[in-house]
């Protein structure tokens, strides 16, 4: 049986319970499939966070959260006058 996407996402994110992401951690261990599908969900994510930086270089900080709901991401952003914004988004499932 292999990890499926989603809690390879979420195991990349740190958002898994400790119980899960030890279970996540030993399977890696034994499975190249499911470690070579971490290697690609961690490249994603970082590229998505260095497009993001990118586009818009005033964001110094940047986070992408899995829930049960969907995704959240979490910036912080400079602004002109030298200070700092927080900002959240939720991206729903369905």
């Amino acid at each position: 049986m292999h990890i499926t996407e989603d809690v390879l996402e979420s195991y990349e994110l740190r958002s898994l319970a400790e119980p899960a992401a030890e279970a996540v951690e030993e399977h890696l261990l034994i499975c190249g499939e499911c470690r070579g599908r971490a290697q690609t969900v961690q490249a994603y994510l970082s590229a998505m966070r260095s497009g993001l930086r990118r586009l818009d270089h005033s964001v110094v900080w940047w986070q992408l959260h899995l829930t049960d709901e969907g995704l959240v991401e979490i910036w912080i952003q400079k602004t002109p006058q030298g200070r700092s914004v927080s900002h959240r988004k939720r991206r729903c499932f369905g």
